[in-house]
């Protein structure tokens, strides 16, 4: 009877054990899951998420982190959508006085006189709100030494 209970504890003991072992490689699986995720995010995937699998605590995490993730693609896309159209707005204005800018230069090769170009330049600049941290109204001959 003795031999039978020992016996008993034994196999219980390597059943109690392969469950936990098998609960934690569940759990590490989970985990390295849920990290590749992040770092695909983090490395620029903007799509990936965590996986969401069973209603566990896992899940939960995963779930929140999920809401989290399109929160922030949505915060990421309106900063992309932002930056454009400032760009777009910059970039007429800063064509033009890149032109005036490429004339004066062109004046001053060829020995020519650069000042009205470099003046048309700043007239560019200063009739467009949106290049307004030139230094407005400055002679040419007052720029080299600060606004």
């Amino acid at each position: 009877m003795l031999a039978g209970l020992v016996g008993f504890g034994a196999v219980l003991c390597v059943v109690v054990l392969g469950l936990g072992l098998r609960a934690s490689r569940r759990s590490m699986q989970r985990l390295m899951e849920m990290e590749q995720a992040l770092a695909q995010y983090s490395g620029g995937d903007m799509d990936a998420r965590l996986p969401v699998i069973a209603q566990d605590q896992f899940d939960r995490v995963s779930g929140q982190m999920n809401r989290n993730l399109d929160r922030l693609s949505r915060l990421v896309g309106g900063y992309h959508t932002t930056a454009s159209a400032i760009a777009h707005d910059l970039k007429t204005p800063l064509s033009h006085v890149q032109i005036a800018l490429h004339e004066a230069a062109d004046a001053a090769e060829s020995g020519q006189n650069a000042l009205p170009e470099l003046e048309e330049a700043l007239r560019a600049a200063k009739h467009d709100p949106s290049v307004s941290p030139l230094c407005y109204g400055a002679p040419v001959s007052d720029l080299g030494q600060g606004c």
